[in-house]
C-alpha cells in the first residue's frame, strides 16, 4: 500500500489512528501536520473511504520534555481537515491511558485512582446484601483491573501513589472480609 504520509508516522489500533511526527521546532510541526493530514485527506477521498473528523476525539497535543514545552508555551498547532478544525487539548486519552503533554502519568492516576475509590464505596454499599465470593468476585473483575491495565508499577509511579494504591486494595480486602489481611487472604 502507497502511504500518503510524508512527514508523519502512523498508529492503528482497531478504529483508531493517531499520526505523529517529531521537531524541536513548532512551525515544521505544524507544516508536517498540515501537509499528512491533507494527504491523508485526499488518500481516503481517492479510496473512497470516510475521514471521520468529527468523531469527539481528533485532537492534537504536543509532548516533550519540561524544557521543550516551556518552549512551546502559548504556541498552538491550528489544524483543520476538509474545514473542520482540530482541537488542541492538554490530556488525551489514547487506548485507556490519559496521555499528559509530560508523559508523567500523573493525570492517569488521578483520574483512575477516582474511579476505582468510586467502584470500591459501590462495593461497601452492596456488601451486606452479596456473599464473599460474589465480592471477591466484582473485586477482581470491575476494581483490580482498573488500576492493574498496563501494569502501574511500570508506569513509574511515586511511593505515595503505590501507597494509595495499596491502601484501597487493603480497603477492599476489609470490605470483603473483615477477618481478611493482604498477607493471609487470597483474592
Amino acid at each position: 500500500m502507497h502511504s500518503p504520509l510524508h512527514h508523519c508516522k502512523i498508529i492503528t489500533y482497531a478504529d483508531d489512528t493517531v499520526i505523529s511526527t517529531s521537531s524541536s521546532d513548532i512551525n515544521a510541526i505544524q507544516s508536517s501536520l498540515s501537509q499528512d493530514l491533507d494527504n491523508l485527506s485526499n488518500w481516503f477521498r481517492d479510496n473512497e473511504l470516510i475521514f471521520n473528523l468529527k468523531k469527539e476525539k481528533s485532537e492534537v497535543m504536543l509532548f516533550g520534555t519540561g524544557k521543550r514545552l516551556n518552549l512551546f508555551q502559548g504556541c498552538q498547532v491550528k489544524l483543520s481537515v476538509n474545514g473542520f478544525p482540530i482541537n488542541t487539548t492538554t490530556c488525551y486519552k489514547y487506548l485507556g491511558m490519559h496521555l499528559d503533554p509530560a508523559l508523567n502519568f500523573e493525570t492517569h492516576f488521578q483520574k483512575i485512582y477516582k474511579k476505582v475509590v468510586g467502584r470500591v464505596n459501590l462495593l461497601q454499599c452492596i456488601r451486606s446484601s452479596i456473599d464473599t465470593f460474589t465480592a471477591q468476585r466484582i473485586y477482581q473483575s470491575m476494581i483490580m483491573p482498573i488500576y492493574t491495565y498496563c501494569g502501574y508499577t511500570s508506569l513509574g509511579w511515586s511511593a505515595s501513589h503505590k501507597r494509595m494504591i495499596r491502601s484501597i486494595e487493603t480497603r477492599s480486602l476489609e470490605i470483603i472480609s473483615p477477618k481478611c489481611s493482604l498477607h493471609n487472604c487470597d483474592l
